[in-house]
């Protein structure tokens, strides 16, 4: 049995024209935050997967005197709303990896659990220079969503670390227990302690017992601070959560915010066949969700194809992706928008839409449609008061949320933290516990020597 569609909207008015200007906003003032919050709750009463909205870093070529922050405009929708994602476009090359994971983290929790990424590079060059090849900005765009998924990781548990010079093994907070292991010998009482510390010294050996590998100097005068520095480790192999040393960019983690709720917000990515090659591998290697550009079933199906056959040997399996085809769609009678560029336009009546949409998902290669209104504020009243309802007496859209999260909406699951899997694995060995130097006693004084108290004092 197939399983039903997905179904998503894009809101940052692509493809708009002076009458829908005049239908969103005016222009000669920026989208207004309350425009965005009614669109988004309208998109939520037809229970839509997620909505997009767009993000650039050029300013507007339409009249109007600048453009909300992406990130900052879903923020101010998430208290609105409960349910429906909410998927801000963020520049991965013209950001830093450690402010975009703590701005995606954040919409994430105010959202609780509702946030994701629409990844993109920038069309232009910075300042009016040439943009830079496409390989080679998918590539970096690449780099930064390793590192941001790194740092989202590694904020969940801080690893396990162990100074190579001191010897000495740190855990944060929420990995202590005051119970130890099952393996691991139980603490000394207070009275056997005790008791070792005032044994005399010729009782004390200073060789480490023979199964306790002895441990090195812990003289800092003679180790620079920044060799030591260097020398700290995971205890794990490989290197630390958070960490990424790439040839464009350097990071060190873990992140100052709480993991988000879905461990990591799904990722999405924008492909076409004829992108560039670069793309192709981060969509294979990071998307969560893919929006692909096809011109009917038949490519749609060659394009899943390929990109599951890269995702496989990336060591993914067939579901951890979604595949959704952008639509471009006018169906508010405003004859006078232009459609957003896609491979796949439709214009006329939502039921003639549901139809097409039924067939192409019938066909095989899709998991469902991102929709781009022609006019946010003329379509999307269209889209969820009659083509959602067309989709759900047929059974091929759902009746409302099964789940909170976004991850719960796409089917999903919630991604395991790096560090947690890696120290779950690692067994414990004794040498990884810090040791504390106990305090030896001194010389016994001589009894015919008064104290400091007992001295007498000359007088005058």
């Amino acid at each position: 049995m197939r399983r039903p569609l997905h179904l998503s909207v894009a809101l940052d008015g692509t493809g708009h024209r002076a009458a829908a200007r005049a239908v969103d906003a005016g222009p000669a003032a920026p989208f207004p935050g309350a425009r965005w919050a009614a669109l988004a709750v309208l998109a939520e009463q037809g229970a839509l997967d997620f909505v997009t909205v767009g993000d650039s870093s050029e300013p507007p070529t339409d009249g109007r005197a600048g453009r909300l922050d992406a990130v900052a405009a879903l923020a101010r929708v998430a208290p609105l709303t409960r349910r429906i994602g909410l998927v801000p476009t963020v520049t991965a090359t013209r950001t830093e990896p450690f402010p975009t994971s703590t701005a995606l983290a954040g919409l994430d929790l105010v959202s609780e659990g509702r946030a994701g990424w629409l990844v993109d590079v920038p069309t232009a060059g910075a300042g009016g220079r040439p943009p830079a090849p496409a390989g080679e900005l998918w590539a970096e765009a690449a780099e930064a969503v390793e590192a941001v998924a790194r740092l989202w990781d590694g904020s969940e548990h801080a690893p396990a670390t162990r100074d190579t010079v001191t010897d000495r093994s740190t855990a944060s907070s929420a990995d202590r227990s005051t119970a130890p292991p099952a393996d691991r010998p139980a603490a000394p009482t207070a009275d056997s302690s005790t008791a070792r510390s005032t044994a005399p010294p010729a009782d004390r050996s200073t060789a480490p017992p023979a199964d306790r590998p002895a441990a090195p100097s812990t003289d800092r005068s003679t180790t620079p601070s920044t060799d030591r520095s260097a020398a700290r480790s995971t205890a794990r192999d490989g290197p630390p959560p958070g960490d990424i040393d790439g040839p464009r960019s350097s990071v060190r983690g873990p992140s100052t915010v709480p993991r988000p709720p879905q461990g990591r917000p799904p990722v999405v990515v924008a492909l076409d066949v004829h992108d560039a090659d670069g793309q192709w591998e981060l969509a294979a290697r990071h998307a969560d969700v893919v929006l692909l550009d096809a011109d009917g079933p038949a490519a749609a199906r060659l394009a899943r194809a390929a990109l599951l056959r890269r995702a496989a040997e990336a060591g993914r399996g067939p579901d951890a992706l979604r595949v959704l085809v952008r639509v471009a769609v006018g169906l508010g009678g405003t004859g006078t928008c232009a459609l957003p560029p896609a491979e796949a336009r439709f214009t006329g009546a939502a039921a003639e839409l549901a139809a097409l949409l039924a067939d192409w998902h019938a066909a095989g290669g899709v998991d469902g449609f991102h929709l781009l209104p022609a006019s946010a504020g003329a379509d999307l009243p269209a889209v969820v008061h009659e083509l959602v309802p067309w989709l759900r007496e047929r059974g091929l859209f759902r009746a409302g949320y099964d789940g909170r999260t976004l991850r719960d909406h796409l089917g999903l699951p919630r991604p395991a933290g790096r560090p947690a899997r890696e120290t779950e694995t690692a067994p414990w060995h004794p040498a990884h516990r810090p040791r504390r130097r106990p305090r030896r006693p001194g010389p016994p004084r001589p009894p015919d020597r008064p104290g400091p108290a007992d001295r007498s004092h000359p007088t005058s």
